[in-house]
């Protein structure tokens, strides 16, 4: 399984053994190659489209691993335990629509790794963010087919 530069990038920033929660996931191509590969064991694969969500089901069943991540309808965190994840990718949508699922489930985000990657709006979100409280811990730019990808990691203190 191949996933784009992009991905690879995030994935590189997951630590093992993480509990995975991948907001946004589309086609759950992240959470599937992260079990492929041992560096997760599960992961809950989250999308507000039900279109979505069936791509990411067949994509979790292909490879074999449709036991280990559970792909929720969701609009944004709001239909997810906070318990369940230590770190959440929401990556592939607009900064707008990142900072509006931050800021609609802070308790659910607080302690825990947010890998963030915008496709817009970068400079917004990461106004949000210093002005929230949140911890910017790297920042890391990707380029990839023309474009550039801005990859932060953030944490909002307990």
């Amino acid at each position: 399984m191949r996933i784009p530069k992009r991905l690879k990038a995030i994935a590189e920033l997951i630590p093992r053994g993480s509990r995975l929660l991948d907001v946004g996931t589309d086609n759950a191509l992240l959470p599937v190659w992260l079990i492929l590969h041992g560096i997760i064991n599960t992961a809950i694969a989250a999308d507000i489209s039900p279109k979505c969500i069936a791509r990411a089901v067949e994509t979790a069943r292909v490879h074999c691993v449709p036991e280990q991540v559970r792909c929720v309808v969701s609009d944004g965190i709001k239909a997810i335990d906070g318990d369940v994840f230590d770190v959440a990718v929401i990556a592939g949508m607009g900064g707008e629509s990142i900072r509006d699922i931050l800021e609609a489930s802070p308790d659910k985000i607080r302690g825990k790794l947010l890998i963030l990657q915008p496709q817009t709006k970068q400079i917004e979100l990461l106004d949000f963010l210093r002005s929230s409280g949140f911890d910017i811990l790297s920042e890391r730019v990707v380029c990839e087919r023309g474009r550039t990808y801005l990859i932060q990691t953030v944490k909002l203190p307990q």
